[in-house]
């Protein structure tokens, strides 16, 4: 991971959680992020929400957090200060396919938090 001052917030949905209107917290969305197998949904909230989405294969696999090719580290070193939404393929480690979690990642780690 690059050095981190700012921290990137990851809005992770997993694969069988409810679509949101919104982020949460009213945070505006840089970018989405989809597996390969989630991309059409991607597109949707990229035209509902003005931004780009972009398609990222490590996302179509079971990856732990803090793995060598930690997918989540990659999107955040990219979007520093920012918030994104992020689409996998698979539950985010020890949490539900129907969870919605916010995961803010800095130079001193990560945070995660389920949200309602």
């Amino acid at each position: 991971m690059s050095d981190l001052q700012c921290a990137a917030t990851l809005y992770v949905l997993g694969s069988q959680a409810a679509e949101p209107d919104d982020l949460p917290e009213e945070t505006r969305a840089a970018a989405v992020w989809a597996a390969p197998s989630r991309s059409a949904q991607g597109e949707r909230f990229a035209r509902r929400w003005g931004c780009v989405v972009r398609v990222e294969p490590g996302l179509e696999v079971r990856a732990l957090p803090l793995a060598a090719q930690d997918p989540y580290e990659e999107i955040a070193d990219q979007h520093r200060g920012e918030s994104v939404l992020v689409l996998p393929a698979h539950p985010y480690a020890g949490h539900r396919a129907d969870d919605w979690i916010r995961v803010r990642i800095d130079g001193d780690g990560r945070e995660v938090r389920v949200l309602p």
